[in-house]
């Protein structure tokens, strides 16, 4: 579909968004993250998932949010930091 054909706001969010990648390491790491908050308060994994999830869709919504990663050479690689949670999602 040429661009003409679309509201200018609908293209700028097709042209910005970016495929997402959860790597196998970043998904072990968040299900351990998972277990331990689990263990430490029943639910609060729970919430540490929900979190993590927020800021996804956060990403998602806006690719270009977040700063870029210290010694990651890609600038479409961005970190957002958790809110409540002492994390940061890449």
């Amino acid at each position: 579909m040429a661009r003409g054909s679309w509201p200018d706001s609908e293209w700028a969010q097709q042209a910005l968004k970016l495929p997402l990648r959860i790597s196998e390491e970043a998904d072990v790491e968040m299900a351990e993250a998972v277990r331990w908050y689990e263990e430490h308060l029943l639910g609060l994994g729970g919430e540490f998932l929900a979190a993590v999830d927020a800021a996804v869709a956060r990403i998602e919504a806006n690719p270009q949010i977040g700063s870029w990663t210290p010694g990651v050479d890609d600038e479409d690689i961005r970190r957002i930091f958790g809110r409540r949670f002492s994390c940061h999602v890449v």
